[in-house]
């Protein structure tokens, strides 16, 4: 009697070891895919910002060799007007050439802004806000050049203050777009001119 006594205490630990085992087996696999699931969005997330930031990234260089390109055809112009002696299309084109130095500058600044903003996507708060900082002295002497465009450029100050104080603080949820659509409301009125 004992025996089958023993034989069913023991029957039934093995029987509730058993389901415990599978039901601990099925979470398991529950939890592994939803990890699973999570890194395929986090990786999915990741991609798309990095195509992003190639493709803006590239829309800034390729617009920078652009005006490279014209400050060399300008230079070399300017060297043959020189020669030839006509002072007035020499200044023209010493005009011209600043307007496209200043450009190239206020390029330089956006594409600081989109790494600062890149910076922050991986959480380095510190040195996004360094790099944003960074941009404030070229910003204001542009304005101090572009009187049209100097409120607009020297109203930027605050913002970007506040958004680099934020990120250091480890708070991401400014981002540069308001500063990004000032600072290319100016690029554009500034090919206008």
């Amino acid at each position: 009697m004992l025996s089958k006594i023993l034989s069913t205490a023991i029957l039934t630990l093995v029987a509730w070891v058993s389901v415990q085992l599978v039901h601990t087996q099925q979470a398991l696999e529950s939890a592994q895919a939803n990890f699973h699931s999570e890194l395929a969005i986090v990786r999915a997330d990741m991609k798309k910002t990095s195509k992003q930031s190639e493709s803006v990234g590239e829309d800034v260089i390729q617009r920078m060799e652009e005006l490279s390109a014209e400050q060399i055809k300008i230079a070399k112009t300017a060297a043959k007007t020189a020669a030839k002696g006509d002072p007035k299309l020499l200044k023209a084109k010493d005009q011209k050439i600043a307007r496209l130095n200043q450009t190239a500058s206020l390029q330089a600044v956006v594409m600081n802004v989109l790494k600062a903003d890149l910076l922050t996507k991986d959480k380095q708060g510190e040195q996004a806000a360094e790099l944003l900082l960074a941009t404030k002295s070229s910003i204001w002497k542009l304005s101090g050049k572009w009187a049209k465009n100097k409120d607009a450029l020297r109203g930027l100050m605050a913002p970007i203050d506040i958004l680099a104080g934020r990120w250091k603080r480890g708070d991401y949820s400014g981002d540069t777009k308001p500063i990004l659509q000032v600072l290319q409301d100016v690029l554009d009125a500034q090919a206008q001119s």
